[in-house]
């Protein structure tokens, strides 16, 4: 939470209050400001709920996977002031981004016992694995070629059957459980479910309306923040509640 907090930029907050204010000025502004106040509000959200599961349930490996996602976050926002950082600043942010869909794929088909439904899930571990080193080695490859293009696209669209898979068992386990299982499941669930909606919203509007990466328009942006806002803060919430019940 401390290395969260060093993510707030007092020159930033005048800006951000100024585009939220003139939310129309332009949609790449306000998704900016819209992410950014997301994933500063997810680190504490993360840690949080992190170090109550990792506490209570430390072979429980769903609190451990979530201080291990508030440090990504972290990390993977990080700026450094001195230029000679950068360039170990921009591997490192990498890196930890490209941790990002494992960390949430394991997560989601764990919860909330710290155990996967069955060994053939493991597959869906597998896949998600297979897609963060076909993406490592797009970004080794001559930019722009049609080879890193295609090796990108396969990745990508690996990482979106594996992730769209561990949302699959979040909805199998809670059609599987019963009493208090089920009461724990059902928020996450739901946040899901939104998530998903939130998804096929943003990718359907954005080829409706012909966005661009950079230029997206008002449903998009509204539809990607919903989306990441369910990632980043319904899940931990919706973790967080499941352990006081």
């Amino acid at each position: 939470m401390v290395f969260g907090a060093s993510l707030l930029e007092l020159y930033q907050r005048y800006w951000f209050w100024y585009v939220l204010t003139h939310p129309f000025i332009d949609p790449s502004y306000l998704s900016d400001v819209l992410m950014s106040g997301i994933v500063v509000f997810a680190v504490p959200a993360y840690s949080t709920v992190g170090a109550i599961v990792a506490s209570l349930r430390p072979k429980n490996g769903v609190g451990w996977l979530c201080l291990a996602l508030s440090l990504v976050m972290v990390v993977g926002n990080w700026q450094p002031v001195n230029a000679a950082l950068e360039n170990l600043a921009s591997i490192v942010s990498g890196l930890a981004w490209a941790l990002t869909p494992l960390a949430v794929a394991l997560l989601l088909l764990i919860f909330p016992d710290g155990r996967l439904l069955s060994r053939r899930w493991w597959a869906v571990v597998g896949m998600t694995v297979g897609g963060l080193l076909l993406g490592a080695l797009a970004e080794l490859l001559p930019a722009y070629s049609s080879v890193a293009e295609l090796v990108a696209n396969i990745a990508f669209s690996i990482l979106f059957v594996a992730l769209a898979s561990a949302a699959v068992a979040v909805v199998l386990r809670w059609h599987r459980s019963r009493n208090q299982e089920r009461q724990q499941i059902k928020l996450l669930f739901y946040t899901i479910a939104v998530t998903a909606v939130a998804i096929l919203s943003a990718f359907m509007s954005s080829y409706v309306l012909n966005d661009i990466p950079g230029a997206e328009s008002y449903p998009t942006v509204l539809a990607t923040v919903v989306a990441l806002g369910g990632i980043a803060l319904g899940i931990p919430v919706a973790i967080g509640l499941a352990v006081l019940r």
